[in-house]
């Protein structure tokens, strides 16, 4: 084989040529799309809905480990844990309401990111927060206020009525 000439670019095999284009699109740096939906339904742990649902047990130390949301028509949606879906680990309150979720869904990925929650109570729709009553800020997890450290409370307040998807 002639030595390559000093202008011949130099040869990369197809392999790695597709690897690093793969490599290219797993850091690409363009945002990620997404866009916002409402979900109905209920929030539960993931390994529980699963047993319940499809006979599929868990080992014990994921009872607890991550978050879904039964909507109405039947779907298990996992939720992120970031501030506001810490929220349903936080105050088990909110795991036993019927709930709307303002949830932000990224393109392919089976996870959820909670914006905003909503229980829906007969006709009603009340957005949750949490309220600390000495400093008058909101809050979107239960626990001592950022500010005085004074135990918070949960808020809810009246929206608009509630939309039904029998309606």
């Amino acid at each position: 084989m002639p030595p390559a000439a000093a202008s011949d670019p130099p040869k990369i095999d197809a392999a790695a040529q597709l690897q690093a284009t793969a490599a290219d699109a797993l850091h690409a740096t363009t945002e990620p799309e997404y866009h916002n939906e409402l979900l109905r339904g209920r929030v539960g742990w993931l390994a529980e809905e699963l047993k319940a649902r499809f006979q599929i047990t868990s080992v014990p130390e994921v009872a607890e480990h991550t978050l879904a949301l039964l909507t109405v028509d039947g779907r298990l949606v996992p939720v992120v844990e970031n501030l506001r879906g810490r929220a349903f680990r936080k105050d088990p309150r909110l795991r036993e309401m019927d709930l709307e979720i303002l949830a932000r869904r990224y393109e392919q990925q089976p996870f959820v990111q909670v914006v905003k929650i909503f229980e829906v109570s007969g006709k009603q729709r009340y957005e949750i927060d949490y309220w600390c009553d000495v400093c008058a800020i909101i809050m979107y997890e239960y626990g001592p206020c950022a500010c005085c450290q004074d135990q918070n409370r949960l808020r809810k307040q009246l929206v608009t009525p509630a939309t039904s998807s029998q309606e």
